[in-house]
Parts: C-alpha cells; structure tokens; sequence
C-alpha cells in the first residue's frame, strides 16, 4: 500500500490488524497514520512497534495516543522518541509513563515538554527524574510544577536546581518544600528566591535555614519576609543582619521578632530604626531592652515611642535616659508616665523636660514630684503647669519654691488653687 492508501483506511480496519502485518508496515506507512487510526490501534498493536516505527510516528498521531497506550510501549520503545513526539504528547497520555520510562528522557526532551504536560507527571515519576533531567526545566516549566511534584523533591535534587530554576519557584511551591528541603538550598539558592517567595515561607522554614543562608538573603529579600517567617529567626541568625537591613524590614515585620531574638540586637542595629519602626515595636520587645540599647537610640527614636512604650520601660531603663532623649518624649507618652516612673527619675531628667511636656503632666504626676524635682523648673515651666494639674503640688512644694518660681504663676494657676495652696502663695508673697 501506498502512503495515501495507509492513511486512508478506516479505524475498523486498522484496529482488525494482526500484530504480525503490524510489524511489516513499513516507517513511511506507519507516518502516514493519522490521529484517528492511531486511536484505534490497540495497546497489543501499538507494543509491537519496532523502534523504527515509533520513531516514524507524525506529531499528530503521538498526540493521539492514550495514557494506556503510552503505558503499553517498553522503555526501549519511548527512549525511540524524537524531542519533538515527546513534546506532542497529551497530558493524558503522560499519565500513562512509569518511573522506568523517566529514565529513557534526556534533559533537552524535557525542556520540550509543555508546562501542562509536565504538570501531569504523576508525583512518583517526577521524583524519579535525576539532577541532570530537571537540569533542563526552563524556568516557565519550573513555576509550572505541582506543588505535589515540588514536595516530592528530594534534597538531592533540589541541590541540582540552577538559581534561574530557583527563582521561578512561586509563592504556592515554595510553600510545599519541606524544611530539609529548604535548608539544603545553596547559598546562591537563597540569594535567588524571590520576594514573593520569601514572603511565602513559614516560621518553621526560616527556621530550618542556617545563619550562613539568612547571610546570603539580600535587603530586599529581608524586607519581605512576612512576621511569621520573621518569627522563625534564632537569636544565633541576627548577627547577620545588617542595619541597612534593619532598615528595610516592615514594622509589622519586625514586630514578629520574639523578645529573645530582638534583645539580641546591637546598639548600632537598633540604631538604624527608623520612627516609624521604633512607634510599631511592641511593648514586650521594649521591656527586654538593656540599659546600653536604650542609651544608644536616638532623640527622633525617643521622640517616636508611644505612651504604651515609654510606659513598659523598666525603672532602670527610664532613669538611664538622657536629658536629651528626656526632652525628645513626646508629650502624649510624658502624660501616660506613672508615679512610679517619675518617681525613679533624677532630678536632672525632671529638669529636662520642655514646658510643653510639663503641660502634659496630670495632677497625680505633679504630686509624684520631689521638691528637689520642682526646683529644677524654669519659671516657663511652672506657668506652663496645668489649671487640672496644679491641685497636684503640696503647700510645703510652694513654699519651697524659689521666689522667681513663685511669682511664675499665672492668674489662672492660682484661681485653680485651693484655699491651702492660695494661703501658700500669699505668704510667700509677704515674704517677697
């Protein structure tokens, strides 16, 4: 028979033929078999192909062919395949391999296969492929992979991926590795995720990587790392981060630090904060601070903390803030002070303070001040006293007042006094 008259015969009559007459058509005959005639054949038809048949079979019939009849060929059989029959066949048909039949695919008839074709090797088949196979994805076929497929890598082979392969792994597979899966990444491995992906790892995954693989993360990697991968950082990793990255991280990020890890930064780290980072800190990072990182933030860092912050300072940290880092609070946070932080503070500290954070003061927080304390206001400040806030100091802190102190109040003050305090004041008149 000719080609045309190959081609031209019915499925009926292709599917009645013998194994045997199978055997004898020749490669031009067996070329000229269409999708349809190749659909009819059965799996015993199809097997007995020699090499030379299967490697004569058009594009359009491999696409044809079904997973069962895919499943019927021998691994001899599919090693025939050009690079271009094995990238014509259906997803259908690819679900019809077996793990031997991985083995016969060469790396450049991998990198020919369709996203979609690829994504339909089953998971066992995947795993079964080597370094040098996946070696070949293209990283459109690598973003394309299963999570299923992703998971079912081995360490091994995830050590064989390129970093081009490595940065086309999504958000979604690079959730699915496991964490030996993650930490055998290569630290050029590490330094190619991208952001997207490394905003997708968990804490448990962060923290399966080593402080040499959180080394190799650059700024912007850093930065989107979600508070839960934040989270999953040891104390041993924060040495590595430097304050340019510091910098870079997300406030609800950093707020993810636990206290340990976040005690474990050093002055210079905490440094590079900015305002906005220092005012998203949480109060139990703020309580763990030491004395020596509370010394080394600066007035803008001071001046950015919120009442509840400057409210979870310890006594021993309060008293170690400077005059200048007393002067930067902010006047919400020098109202929310306790009785018990004021109390703590020097004298020094209490003259630091603005005319406009003393305005801040509550009557209760007037009360907590020493008579040492109150000498150390200027007369601005002592105008600047509160009407509210004035019931708050004694008679013997009036008396005890200078006399350009005395004289500093205003008419309004002194209408807010009580009969004692207005007693107060007139005898330290007389006495002018």
């Amino acid at each position: 028979m000719t080609t045309a008259q190959t081609g031209s015969l019915g499925t009926a009559q292709v599917k009645a033929l013998t194994t045997a007459q199978i055997d004898g058509l020749t490669t031009a005959q067996v070329g000229a078999l269409s999708s349809a005639q190749i659909g009819a054949l059965t799996t015993d038809g199809l097997a007995s192909f020699s090499t030379d048949q299967v490697a004569a079979l058009s594009a359009a019939a491999v696409a044809a062919l079904s997973s069962a009849q895919l499943g019927a060929l021998s691994s001899t059989q599919l090693d025939a395949f050009s690079t271009k029959q094995l990238a014509a066949l259906s997803t259908g048909a690819v679900a019809g391999l077996s793990t031997e039949d991985m083995a016969t695919i060469s790396s450049t008839e991998i990198s020919a296969l369709s996203a979609k074709t690829l994504a339909s090797i089953a998971t066992a088949n995947f795993a079964a492929l080597t370094s040098t196979q996946l070696g070949g994805l293209t990283a459109t076929q690598t973003g394309s992979l299963g999570t299923a497929q992703i998971k079912a890598l081995s360490t091994a082979q995830i050590d064989g991926l390129t970093t081009a392969q490595v940065g086309a792994l999504t958000s979604a597979q690079i959730g699915a590795l496991t964490t030996d899966g993650i930490a055998s990444f290569s630290t050029d491995q590490v330094a190619a995720l991208s952001t997207a992906a490394i905003a997708a790892l968990s804490s448990a995954q962060v923290g399966a990587l080593s402080s040499t693989q959180i080394d190799a993360f650059s700024t912007a990697q850093l930065a989107a790392l979600s508070s839960s991968g934040i989270a999953g950082l040891e104390t041993g990793d924060m040495v590595t981060i430097s304050s340019t990255e510091i910098t870079a991280l997300r406030g609800s990020s950093l707020a993810g630090l636990s206290t340990a890890n976040f005690a474990a930064l050093t002055s210079t780290q905490l440094g590079s904060l900015t305002t906005g980072q220092a005012a998203s800190l949480s109060t139990a990072q703020i309580k763990v601070l030491s004395t020596a990182q509370i010394d080394g933030l600066s007035t803008a860092q001071i001046g950015a903390l919120t009442s509840a912050q400057v409210g979870a300072l310890s006594s021993d940290n309060l008293i170690s803030l400077s005059t200048d880092q007393v002067a930067a609070l902010s006047t919400a946070a020098v109202a929310a002070l306790s009785t018990t932080q004021l109390d703590a503070m020097s004298s020094d500290q209490i003259g630091a303070l603005t005319a406009t954070q003393v305005a801040a003061l509550g009557s209760a927080a007037i009360a907590a001040l020493s008579s040492q304390d109150l000498l150390t206001f200027s007369t601005a400040d002592i105008a600047a006293i509160s009407a509210k806030a004035i019931a708050g100091l004694s008679t013997s802190d009036i008396t005890n007042l200078t006399t350009a102190q005395q004289v500093a109040f205003t008419t309004a003050q002194i209408q807010a006094m009580n009969t004692d305090q207005t007693n107060a004041i007139v005898r330290a008149y007389q006495s002018i």
